[in-house]
């Protein structure tokens, strides 16, 4: 995930050479979330800018859910 701190454009990017299911969240401060987006049996490359810029400002968690498991990052939008 790149950059971090961002003005508003997130840019997401990851390969696999397994079919994975897979979302894309974002959480705020309070715990609330969305879906930004999400995958059914993906294999490749995935690469995605996503706009944040309707966000407000501040610290967020964006939750990549792969399978089972999730990695969690925080950002920030300034």
């Amino acid at each position: 995930m790149y950059p971090n701190p961002t003005d508003g454009i997130l840019n997401i990017e990851l390969s696999t050479d397994s079919n994975i299911d897979f979302s894309v969240n974002i959480i705020d401060v309070i715990g609330e979330y969305v879906r930004l987006d999400s995958k059914r049996s993906f294999t490749g490359i995935y690469k995605k800018e996503l706009d944040l810029s309707e966000f407000a400002q501040g610290m967020y968690l964006i939750s990549i859910q792969i399978n089972d498991e999730y990695i969690n990052k925080k950002i920030v939008i300034r």
